[in-house]
């Protein structure tokens, strides 16, 4: 009877539902802990490769590859740390790198700087040659230096800020108005990092590629130091070249008063002059009626002696 009663309970609709309620609620619970447990595992998963991306390992496929840090990487991380750019997508993780790094860059900062005058140097000393060599040929004296000048800029434009564009629009598919901007904040050592050449791991780049990009930073940043030098001595040359005028105006102004003082000083001689002319003739005319007195009433003549108290 016992198991009658109880297989009929078991049969009951409430019974059902509170069942199917207990396994819907287990269930559940078992997909919330399993998604819980794949969402900390993709998390893990995502910040593990976000690390190694920072470290300059680059994730291709089922393969993995030193990207930034093979030998051309580390270069390339050399020449942006001694010249001060500091993109910043790279940096030592461990502290004897970042001693070694420290060490480095004191070192390799200076010396740089040496370099880098050394080489504008010589591109200077290559203008000059070249400028005495056309005025040997062609005898041109005034125009010489001007056109190489203009030369040297043009051709410094070309190689530095002009063509480079060109190169990176085919290696790293950016824009060329993008190749043109990284060009520049590289060059200016600025190095905001937005822009940096060989990141993107789509991409295979030759060896050669981080090596000449090194190169052509060390002389661009030389050709722009030269261009800024030459744009501050004609600030320099423009401001002495107005201050001179100034200068040569007063000395006008100054000129023009002391012939004023002179004129005015000519004038009171002159009319000093008048002045004693006058007085000298009203007494020889006082002398004249005096001696033509004395002669009729006195009986002295032009001959006779007239006291000075007389006169």
């Amino acid at each position: 009877a016992f198991s009658i009663f109880w297989g009929q309970f078991l049969q009951s609709s409430l019974v059902k539902c509170f069942c199917l309620m207990l396994s819907v609620i287990l269930s559940t619970t078992e997909v919330i802990s399993v998604r819980h447990q794949a969402g900390e595992w993709t998390t893990n998963m995502l910040h593990g490769i976000v690390q190694a991306y920072k470290s300059g390992i680059t994730l291709q496929g089922n393969t993995t590859s030193l990207g930034r840090w093979d030998y051309s990487g580390s270069f390339f991380f050399s020449i942006s740390a001694i010249t001060t750019i500091g993109y910043g997508n790279l940096s030592p993780s461990t502290a004897v790198g970042r001693i070694f790094c420290i060490v480095f860059a004191l070192f390799g900062i200076p010396l740089n700087l040496v370099l880098l005058n050394e080489i504008g140097h010589l591109m200077l000393l290559g203008v000059q040659h070249c400028a005495r060599h056309l005025e040997e040929v062609f005898h041109w004296q005034n125009k010489t230096s001007f056109l190489m000048k203009t030369c040297a800029l043009v051709t410094g434009l070309l190689l530095f800020l002009l063509l480079p564009p060109l190169l990176f629009s085919d290696k790293e598919g950016w824009s060329y108005e993008e190749g043109f901007y990284y060009s520049f904040i590289t060059l200016s050592t600025i190095g905001f990092g937005d822009y940096v050449i060989g990141m993107n791991p789509d991409r295979t780049y030759p060896s050669w590629y981080k090596n000449v990009i090194s190169l052509w930073i060390l002389f661009g940043m030389a050709w722009l130091a030269l261009v800024i030098k030459f744009c501050i001595n004609l600030l320099e040359s423009s401001s002495d070249f107005c201050q001179c005028n100034k200068n040569t105006e007063m000395a006008e102004d100054l000129m023009d008063g002391n012939k004023n003082s002179m004129t005015g000083l000519q004038n009171a001689d002159i009319c000093y002059t008048s002045e004693l002319l006058a007085s000298h003739t009203n007494l020889q005319s006082h002398k004249f009626l005096l001696g033509s007195w004395l002669t009729k009433n006195i009986g002295i003549n032009e001959s006779n002696t007239i006291p000075v108290w007389v006169l």
